[in-house]
């Protein structure tokens, strides 16, 4: 599990199935090590998408879509069979964003 800062949430609709998807922008925080020093990621590795479908987690869609950035997440992490590469499996929110709308959108 990594922890994130949410930095862009974005609505949009698939063109083939007409299904409503969010697609959320994070950016990978440093991790801690066992020596008590921080491990940051590479640049190419710190910037992670994810995208949520609305049938398939009505729940979800709707926690995400009105999550301001700023927001603190954790993601899990999924690896895909056929070729390895990892992939968000889950986004948990751990705390609001700290900003209000008037202050982020200008």
């Amino acid at each position: 599990m990594k922890r994130a800062i949410i930095v862009e949430v974005r609505e949009s609709k698939d063109q083939k199935t007409n299904d409503d998807l969010l697609f959320i922008k994070l950016v990978r925080l440093p991790s801690k090590m066992q020596n008590g020093g921080l491990w940051y990621s590479k640049s190419s590795e710190a910037v992670v998408n994810a995208c949520v479908n609305k049938t398939r987690s009505a729940a979800d869609y709707e926690t995400f879509r009105s999550v301001l950035p700023g927001a603190l997440c954790d993601i899990t992490f999924g690896v895909n069979d056929f070729n390895g590469k990892p992939f968000v499996a889950k986004l948990d929110i751990v705390k609001s964003s700290p900003f209000k709308k008037e202050e982020l959108y200008v």
